[in-house]
């Protein structure tokens, strides 16, 4: 048994089991768990900072098939959320073979100790899934995926509903919200880069259906996670937000909301920069199952407008509390 294991075993009973805790999206699920206890395994604990007691971040390295049976067995989740991944298409470019292990093997050995020890999983994937010549997409419509990250989750997608037919599937979009100062997060991201003067290209050719973290973990938690716990079937759902929106209208609501001269970034097209065969067109989501279910959004400015009298991109973890 290794770190992780004996030592969540003493200290927590039926917890929510994170994967990818310190990134955006698990920055944000672990904001979202008022009354919940988290387990958090990690590659690196020290990179979560400040973290709420309520949370558990131990040492893990092995993701093979015996050492998530090892962890489940150790930690025993009520679920497991699995949000972990390479998800930086240059980055799974770089490193094939590590991007294949942790976007598409991980998910599929954790599925099947999830099936195996009869544990619910709730699987993060991507739009990106999608070629982007059709879009909006269904939950139903046939994946094409352009780029080796799109085809490494489109894959990770079938071997988790093989080995865990009951599993959650999550597609989500283009995520944008506060976070840790140590998380990757694009708006913060660019808004350095734009008050600096750094060149910015912004694709008026490439559409997305972006949404707030916050909101997409606050349903996760206080949502679908009492549907799965039920054993209620859910299967793929998709999670995007109410508009499908350029990089450039994107930017240019960054600028009017945050004060930033919207004249600076430069309009381009993927063609022009020669990227129409790896960067879909449009990856719009089409979310009424989600919504059905509970899941809300505003406009993508008004989100906007929530962060910056909110206190902006960069944010501790917050009191417990949900969005009205």
């Amino acid at each position: 048994m290794d770190e992780t294991a004996s030592h969540l075993s003493r200290k927590i009973s039926k917890p929510i089991l994170i994967t990818g805790a310190s990134g955006f999206l698990g920055w944000n699920l672990i904001a979202a768990s008022s009354e919940e206890q988290l387990a958090c395994p990690l590659r690196n604990p020290k990179t979560i900072k400040h973290a709420p007691k309520k949370v558990n971040i131990s040492s893990h390295h092995r993701w093979d098939h015996d050492s998530c049976i090892e962890l489940l067995k150790a930690v025993d989740p009520k679920i497991v959320i699995h949000t972990a991944a390479i998800s930086n298409p240059e980055s799974c470019l770089r490193d094939p073979d590590l991007s294949r292990e942790v976007n598409t093997l991980w998910p599929s050995h954790l599925a099947k100790a999830c099936s195996d020890l009869e544990i619910q999983l709730i699987h993060c994937s991507t739009d990106l899934v999608f070629s982007g010549k059709d879009g909006p997409y269904e939950e139903k419509a046939p994946t094409a995926p352009l780029n080796l990250y799109g085809q490494q989750k489109a894959l990770a997608e079938q071997f988790v509903l093989k080995q865990s037919p009951t599993a959650c599937i999550l597609r989500l979009p283009l995520l944008f919200g506060e976070s840790g100062a140590w998380t990757r997060n694009g708006l913060r991201t660019l808004a350095e880069f734009w008050r600096k003067g750094d060149p910015i290209d912004l694709f008026a050719d490439e559409y997305r259906t972006p949404a707030r973290a916050q909101r997409i973990a606050q349903f996760i938690i206080k949502d679908l996670v009492p549907l799965c716990l039920k054993k209620k079937p859910i299967g793929i759902m998709h999670l995007g937000g109410p508009q499908t929106l350029s990089r450039w209208q994107m930017g240019q609501d960054l600028a009017q909301v945050f004060q930033l001269d919207p004249s600076h970034p430069q309009s381009c097209k993927r063609a022009e920069r020669g990227v129409s065969n790896s960067r879909p067109k449009d990856t719009s989501l089409i979310s009424h199952k989600a919504k059905s279910l509970g899941f809300h959004h505003k406009a993508f400015v008004e989100e906007l407008m929530d962060i910056r009298d909110g206190g902006g991109f960069t944010q501790d973890f917050p009191k417990p509390c949900f969005l009205l």
